[in-house]
């Protein structure tokens, strides 16, 4: 009887610690992109997460997001009115990355023939991810026109950042199996 106390009470214990501890979050948003990226997707009916089978952040669209598309550009530039430009700057350069990232993905998926995940990411996250993106800098564009020269230079400092991430993950690989 006691074995059997003293087994609750370790259960207990265990799922009352498990509840407060802290859950990890792997997004590649710091919190002040975070809370960019709350206002801006609820100014356009959009919605975030964090998609753990395979690891990557997304942004969604729901059926009526792009209805009175007008009204709701109103609504996002009041939400991000209070954001300094460098940091919706900084904003778009990692939903632009997030956007980078996920083509890797799908090359890879597609590689791998591992067609469930291809499918879910080119037809289901990369569309309002591509969006969203669009919005954000029209935004942008619109706060500061100036932003248009640096465009370039932000997508390519991207693109290769992803691509640098990708190539140390496939050297990492190669090295994990020629280890003896």
């Amino acid at each position: 009887m006691k074995m059997k106390w003293a087994l609750v009470s370790l259960l207990v214990a265990f799922a009352g610690g498990c509840s407060i501890a802290p859950v990890r979050d792997e997004s590649i948003f710091t919190p002040s992109e975070k809370k960019i990226l709350e206002k801006a997707t609820e100014a356009l009916d959009y919605g975030y997460g964090y998609e753990r089978e395979i690891g990557i952040d997304y942004i969604i669209s729901y059926s009526f997001s792009e209805t009175n598309m007008p009204a709701r550009e109103k609504a996002l530039a009041a939400a991000l009115k209070d954001q300094d430009v460098s940091e919706i700057i900084g904003f778009y350069s990692k939903i632009y990355r997030l956007g980078v990232t996920m083509r890797y993905r799908i090359e890879a998926f597609e590689k791998d023939k591992d067609w469930k995940q291809y499918t879910y990411l080119k037809n289901y996250l990369v569309p309002p991810l591509e969006a969203f993106t669009a919005h954000i800098r029209k935004q942008l564009l619109a706060r500061d026109p100036s932003v248009a020269e640096r465009l370039p230079a932000i997508h390519a400092k991207a693109e290769k950042a992803v691509a640098d991430y990708f190539y140390e993950l496939e050297m990492e690989d190669l090295r994990d199996k020629w280890r003896i």
